[in-house]
């Protein structure tokens, strides 16, 4: 009997590794261009707002908002306008008071998506931040980035705390697939997709590493897990569910939260007080200097030409307390 199960997990493992067809990812930014000074535009904050993360523009409608991360205080969800700056809606989605840190916020399917730093839970919310979903996930605190594939229909979430990537269906939120993460040195801090391709921030050590999300869709799409024994499907997952990303740019310090807006990757190099805006399709990239000497950690780009971030208004004393959104022009 275990010869027959172990000839059809390699049946299994080898029709699957033979059958994949492959995404080829944009080449490594080599050229360097000029550099550009950024100008300071405004600030954008709440009455008591603490621990201000992660930053992500939607569009509800004609208008433009702004989602905002937090926690530590009444709340750890905002909406602000982001034409006049103002707030509209905020919430705590945690039942603790003062709230749960939530991470990061991600925008997909007409539905705002949150990580819980120190929760092993996803959480959803309608627009209004009226309608709200959570979702216990194992391995999942410390989580920071995540993303989405609407081709798919995967949630991508990354844990700073273990080498993994956690594949979340929002149709079938109760199979989650976690995949190992070969090479890196430290667990993964954000995470971005274009184009097929998932990029992962190496925080500390100043590097941004890329795989196509065929070989990390492949570790669940076959359809024979659908008919394998449970035991042989973890079986599976223990041994053979890992991916091996591959270095794609590493000329920055200590990098944060990315954003990938139209064909350009953008993300802030926090030691440097520098963003770095990286051509996609050009293979070059150029750094733009920041005039506000603080230490930032969200990142989006509401349009051509701006920048928010995230992070403290002071650069000495850094208190928690002392957090807001930033706007910038380049």
């Amino acid at each position: 009997m275990f010869k027959k199960i172990t000839s059809l997990l390699i049946l299994f493992f080898f029709i699957q590794i033979n059958t994949e067809s492959f995404s080829y990812c944009p080449d490594k930014p080599m050229k360097k261009l000029e550099e550009k000074d950024a100008l300071f535009l405004r600030k954008i904050k709440d009455v008591n707002l603490s621990a201000a993360q992660g930053v992500t523009i939607f569009n509800e409608g004609k208008e433009k908002k702004i989602a905002l991360s937090s926690g530590y205080w009444q709340n750890n969800t905002s909406i602000f306008d982001y034409k006049t700056g103002n707030v509209l809606h905020k919430e705590n989605l945690s039942i603790q008071k003062p709230s749960k840190l939530l991470a990061s916020v991600l925008f997909y399917n007409d539905k705002l998506w949150w990580s819980s730093y120190r929760e092993e839970k996803l959480y959803s919310t309608d627009l209004k931040l009226k309608s709200t979903e959570s979702y216990s996930i194992p391995n999942l605190k410390y989580s920071v980035g995540l993303t989405a594939s609407k081709e798919f229909d995967q949630i991508f979430i990354i844990n700073r705390n273990k080498k993994k990537i956690l594949a979340f269906k929002p149709s079938n939120p109760k199979k989650i697939k976690s995949i190992n993460i070969k090479e890196l040195n430290q667990a993964p801090y954000d995470i971005d997709y274009y184009n097929k391709c998932l990029f992962f921030v190496e925080s500390s050590h100043g590097k941004i590493w890329v795989i196509n999300i065929d070989e990390v869709i492949k570790k669940k799409s076959n359809i024979l897990l659908n008919y394998l024994p449970e035991v042989m499907e973890k079986f599976y997952n223990n041994y053979f569910s890992s991916i091996k990303p591959s270095l794609w740019f590493s000329d920055s310090k200590r990098i944060q939260h990315l954003d990938i807006y139209k064909d350009q990757l953008f993300v802030i190099d926090t030691d440097s007080f520098q963003i770095i805006q990286i051509y996609l399709n050009q293979n070059s990239y150029r750094k733009i200097n920041l005039p506000t000497k603080h230490i930032f950690r969200g990142l989006a780009i509401p349009m051509e030409g701006k920048i928010l971030l995230t992070g403290f208004e002071t650069k000495d004393n850094l208190s928690e307390n002392k957090t807001a959104i930033f706007e910038f022009s380049f």
